[in-house]
């Protein structure tokens, strides 16, 4: 687990933010949603307090850089000061709701907390910086009051300039964890950055969710995210192509069964 500190409440201005993958259970239809979280940069400005609808410091005791990095648990404003941006890039699964910044379940379309995920993206924003797979969005986003939890003053990360969170999906398959439990597993591309991330669920409503990126460029990087898939002990079994039409998801799913046959696999593209 990565190491926090407590959280606190305070107006933020930030130009220094990322957007981190996380799925979450909708506790309106029960399934498994993917949606982001938030991490704040040290270079964010936090008032030590709450500011007034006019984005104005007013009575506020003082302003300073946040100084380390800190996960969003919740992100209150009056009006949409760059959430609109946020939602744009989160795919719309997050959103400014009733003041509110919220998941939103791609499902049912149900909103949640931010608190929700804010583990798991503390977690995923360690784990994917520590392979420069963040990308800081230097887009001006401003919350009358957040709650914030800040990371161990000791973690850095490297960021990437080129690489966003906007992953498309282009192989889903079966496969099974450590312990035989059966799961689902899917293989996304940034179209982007030609970046692979994969997503490993089980135990029904995804009580266990592991997930990756790799920042490399080129065929290695399959080979990178096989390795991990091999180190985290998850096995494929079956895998198809999301979209046959689509040229690059084809040649995505081509790369990604050309890795696992390398890698010791008994089965062909055929057959998967």
């Amino acid at each position: 687990m990565v190491e926090a500190r407590q959280a606190s409440v305070n107006a933020v201005f930030s130009q220094d933010w990322f957007l981190v993958p996380a799925q979450f259970d909708c506790g309106q239809c029960g399934a498994q949603s993917r949606s982001y979280g938030v991490v704040l940069g040290p270079m964010s400005q936090i008032v030590d307090g709450v500011i007034d609808t006019e984005c104005s410091v007013g009575s506020a005791k003082s302003v300073n850089r946040l100084g380390i990095y800190g996960v969003v648990r919740s992100w209150r404003s009056a009006d949409l000061h760059g959430c609109d941006f946020v939602a744009q890039r989160a795919e719309d699964l997050l959103q400014l709701r009733e003041g509110v910044m919220s998941l939103v379940c791609e499902h049912c379309g149900e909103s949640g907390g931010l608190d929700q995920v804010a583990d798991a993206v503390m977690e995923n924003f360690v784990q994917w910086g520590a392979q420069r797979a963040m990308f800081n969005e230097r887009q001006l986003i401003v919350a009358e009051a957040a709650e914030t939890t800040n990371f161990h003053d000791g973690t850095i990360i490297e960021v990437s300039e080129t690489i966003g969170p906007s992953f498309a999906v282009v192989a889903r398959g079966a496969c099974t964890d450590p312990g035989g439990k059966d799961g689902t597993v899917e293989f996304m591309l940034d179209l982007g950055s030609g970046s692979y991330a994969w997503s490993a669920r089980f135990g029904g409503k995804g009580a266990k969710t592991d997930w990756t990126a790799v920042a490399a460029i080129g065929g290695r990087e399959v080979g990178v995210m096989v390795e991990q898939l091999g180190q985290a002990g998850i096995v494929v079994s079956s895998l198809s192509c999301t979209d046959d039409a689509g040229k690059v998801c084809v040649f995505a799913y081509e790369q990604i069964v050309e890795g696992l046959v390398n890698d010791g696999y008994g089965w062909s593209e055929k057959a998967a």
